[in-house]
């Protein structure tokens, strides 16, 4: 959960917004289109592009033969990375003990 700090202090809205195209093309099931990627995250194609070029170039996103976009492996290997450090046992613990109570 976020703090008030988190959700009221300035932050970078370019970087925002570049993240917020992430996790959408991270949550589908299939590579997408630039202009699937636009439709989903409502920004023109111009726009877009320039992040999915950045994304490309820094190994965070994958463009195949096909001009269709998918999660690169810098950004898996920083996911399988983080991983490593939780304990999932701990991190579903509080919503499997309201889960439970909500039933007892």
């Amino acid at each position: 959960m976020k703090t008030d700090i988190e959700m009221t202090a300035q932050g970078i809205q370019s970087l925002e917004l570049g993240l917020s195209i992430l996790k959408k093309i991270g949550k589908a099931e299939k590579p997408l289109s630039i202009t699937e990627i636009s439709d989903l995250c409502d920004i023109s194609n111009s726009k877009l592009h320039r992040y999915l070029t950045s994304f490309c170039r820094t190994g965070f996103l994958k463009r195949d033969s096909s001009l269709q976009y998918s999660i690169g492996s810098d950004l898996i290997t920083i996911g399988v990375n983080a991983s490593k450090r939780y304990n999932i046992k701990d991190l579903a613990k509080p919503a499997l003990i309201k889960l439970r109570d909500t039933f007892k």
